[in-house]
């Protein structure tokens, strides 16, 4: 109960219609939820923090609140924080070219100010699949920071399990994968995407997600790389993957992390025959 009211902050910090789609908390325990907030004629990347006592944090951006624009709609689906404080977004932003859209990130100072030193005038975006429509469609699911301050983006390009690696100042760092970018579909018969990630001690990454098995359903898909080279861990599963089916029909792997053993856990949805909690 020290926390809000009754252990519950709900308040109107934006205008119009605004999500929030991810959080993290700084060392000084201080809050950063991060998502959309429609102004203008478009979403736009939104930022809020909060103090631990979940208070808005006046000090923070414009009076706790932060917003960027790009070109046309976009909206955060990951935020992390730097070791120096710097607040990084990543999401996704449409892009009109190709009526699809784009990896978006941008990328702030410990006070919300934009850093410009990332990208132009503290924002990046990639395009990444090629195509209309669907097969068009860019989006960032998750972001890691890497101990050498490095980027992963881990999400999916079309139909295209995806990850991504800049540099610290927005540029894609072009020993990762193919010219900075690993994307491949490990479907014969669908798609596959990635979630979420998560680092290992020995900086190797562990993406999950799922694809679209031969009968059609989704499996948990989980997928391990080097975070040097972007390719496959050979020793990890069959040639660096794992599919995992918790059911006869939709299984989705939303969530890993990795214990202190070594261990990976991962979460999702099982779908029996309604939507439940699965874990593996």
């Amino acid at each position: 109960n020290a926390f809000g009211t009754n252990g519950i902050v709900k308040v109107t910090v934006f205008p119009n219609t605004s999500t929030g789609h991810d959080l993290a908390i700084q060392p000084d325990g201080k809050i950063i939820l991060a998502g959309q907030t429609y102004l203008g004629s478009k979403n736009n990347f939104a930022l809020v923090r909060y103090n631990a006592n979940g208070e808005l944090d006046l000090s923070f951006g414009n009076a706790g609140l932060v917003t960027t624009s790009f070109d046309y709609s976009a909206y955060v689906t990951s935020v992390k924080i730097q070791a120096d404080g710097k607040i990084i977004a990543g999401g996704t932003a449409n892009n009109s070219m190709t009526d699809g859209s784009v990896f978006a990130l941008s990328k702030y100072t410990s006070n919300g100010d934009v850093d410009n030193t990332f990208g132009t005038n503290g924002i990046v975006t990639t395009d990444i699949a090629l195509g209309s429509g669907l097969n068009a469609l860019d989006r960032i699911n998750d972001l890691e920071i890497l101990s050498n301050g490095k980027i992963i983006a881990a999400g999916f390009s079309g139909a295209n399990a995806t990850l991504v690696k800049y540099n610290s100042n927005g540029s894609i760092d072009g020993s990762f994968g193919e010219a900075g970018i690993e994307t491949r579909n490990f479907s014969t018969s669908g798609n596959s995407f990635f979630n979420d990630i998560a680092i290992q001690p020995d900086g190797k990454i562990v993406a999950v997600g799922a694809y679209t098995a031969e009968n059609s359903f989704s499996d948990f898909l989980v997928v391990r790389y080097s975070s040097i080279t972007g390719f496959l861990d050979d020793t990890f599963g069959n040639q660096g993957m794992l599919e995992t089916p918790l059911s006869t029909e939709q299984d989705v792997a939303t969530a890993v992390l990795i214990e202190s053993n070594g261990k990976i856990l991962v979460g999702g949805a099982v779908k029996t025959p309604f939507f439940q909690f699965g874990l593996a």
